[in-house]
């Protein structure tokens, strides 16, 4: 295995392209020398994280969309996790897989209202 190189690495590598922390050349210059020959020594769920983020890099250096489009293609890369392996059932030659959907959308700040003994204060968060 690749040293110091798992899902939660690219992920959060690309969170920081992605919120705006770093470019996405400082990105790819980190991603495809630290993710090459990944099919090598990568775990399945890895390779299929890495190929994906990879599919839409080339995708966009060959023209096929904009930084924008670009942005809105990587999101899903962090914000949706599949939890474990696929289970196969026997009984009902079927496959199944949990999959986990967070949102990371920004949050606007709301007022809320408090009480402490009968009088109500109104704070923002």
């Amino acid at each position: 295995m690749h040293p110091n190189i798992d899902e939660y690495r690219v992920r959060e590598k690309l969170a920081k392209y992605l919120s705006g922390r770093s470019s996405l050349r400082e990105f790819t210059k980190w991603f495809v020398p630290n993710t090459w020959n990944v099919k090598q020594w990568g775990t399945p769920s890895l390779q299929k994280l890495v190929y994906g983020i990879s599919l839409r890099l080339a995708e966009y250096t060959s023209g096929h969309c904009l930084n924008e489009e670009l942005h809105e293609r990587l999101i899903p890369f962090v914000t949706s996790f599949e939890i474990g392996e696929p289970v196969h059932e026997p009984q009902t030659q079927s496959t199944s897989k949990i999959i986990i959907v967070l949102s990371l959308q920004p949050v606007t700040p709301r007022p809320f209202r408090s009480s402490s003994y009968g009088e109500f204060v109104e704070a923002s968060l």
